[in-house]
């Protein structure tokens, strides 16, 4: 018996790590979950690699001697989820063949030789460590809002920079712009941290890791690389090589009119509301009137409906008449954590912001208006 591994632990790294693997590889390594028995620390380090993202992880294991070896990755991970006894062995034969046990369980799988099973090893992280709750309330407030690579490749991913002592992460598919700022303990951002875009793949990798142990986290940039280590992970991230648009030059910071309204309230009636629209974007027109707010269903052949939701107080400014996309909004207002929501506007076909009533809530989300058609 080389390795025996607890088969919880193995299948809750193969969650992680298996969001790296290729199915349809045409590059043999990025089908490969590749292993490292470590006898001296007691620990199997599992790598994988799709060349953009990079993940090292390891978990205690009972090791005999040291060893590597690759396997295709989804046929293991497929054995691993199906298998239900506590534990799981693994035995090399020959250097060719890996040996699986568990119970009454006895299958041969093939070791596949690689030259590059040593490239994927990473090194552990100098320096000081963040909570990891705050990095995930960055991205997870603006990811949803990164663009299609095939439109525009520097859309395609988040942009993280230092911004007045804070981090501020913001994504744009340019119909939204998604903007948060948190600061992590007390260093100067700006003094620390190269501004860098991560790929929109890399940044869902990143918050599956967050959301499933919220561990903390160190980091560093290096060579057109994020290199993170988070508890038992080491993440290698190659950033998108391009110049972000000007984010500053397109994000007005004065509004000529505003409201405030209850953000449940307007998430429920928007979503009765696109129900009766006909377009992929389930557009709507609200009405900006007085003392209420008019949300009218669009672009439906047969069916139409209207609600209104009356304002704690009159709207401030001019009086408009906004066609919106309510899926953009709706994901938008979700993840305004304030239980009131402010709506910034200039004109009909100007951008318009929704906020968080509270300015200690950091996220913030800057919308075009759909052409009235």
């Amino acid at each position: 018996m080389a390795v025996q591994v607890a088969t919880h632990q193995l299948y809750k790294a193969f969650q992680k790590i298996g969001q790296v693997l290729e199915k349809r590889a045409s590059d043999i390594l990025t089908s490969l979950v590749c292993l490292k028995a470590c006898k001296d620390e007691q620990k199997l380090v599992l790598m994988a690699t799709d060349y953009e993202n990079t993940i090292n992880l390891n978990i205690p294991a009972y090791i005999e001697s040291d060893w590597e070896g690759a396997l295709e990755g989804h046929e293991f991970f497929h054995l691993v989820r199906e298998i239900d006894y506590e534990s799981i062995s693994l035995d090399l034969i020959d250097n060719k063949n890996i040996l699986i046990t568990s119970d009454g369980l006895s299958c041969e799988m093939p070791l596949i030789p690689h030259d590059h099973i040593q490239a994927l090893n990473l090194e552990k992280i100098e320096g000081d460590s963040f909570d990891s709750g705050d990095l995930l309330n960055l991205l997870e407030k603006v990811s949803f809002a990164v663009g299609d690579q095939a439109f525009q490749i520097n859309l395609s991913g988040v942009y993280v920079r230092p911004y007045h002592g804070k981090l501020n992460a913001i994504a744009t598919n340019g119909y939204l712009v998604a903007w948060n700022e948190v600061g992590l303990g007390q260093t100067s951002w700006d003094d620390n941290f190269p501004p860098v875009l991560i790929p929109g793949k890399s940044v869902g990798i990143l918050l599956k890791i967050l959301k499933a142990d919220k561990p903390q986290f160190k980091f560093k940039v290096q060579n057109n690389y994020l290199l993170l280590e988070l508890d038992n992970v080491l993440l290698k991230i190659r950033l998108i090589d391009r110049e972000y648009v000007n984010i500053d030059s397109v994000y007005p910071r004065q509004f000529s009119s505003e409201i405030l309204i209850d953000k449940q309230k307007l998430i429920s009636v928007l979503r009765r509301i696109s129900l009766f629209s006909g377009d992929r974007s389930r557009s709507v027109a609200i009405q900006l009137k007085d003392d209420q707010l008019n949300i009218t269903s669009l672009d439906s052949q047969a069916s139409r409906a209207q609600e209104s939701i009356a304002l704690k107080r009159p709207a401030k400014g001019a009086l408009v008449e906004l066609r919106v996309n309510s899926l953009l909004l709706l994901d938008s207002l979700s993840r305004i954590e304030d239980a009131e929501c402010k709506i910034s506007y200039d004109n009909v076909m100007s951008p318009f912001l929704i906020s968080s009533k509270n300015e200690d809530y950091r996220e913030k989300y800057l919308m075009t208006p759909l052409r009235s058609r």
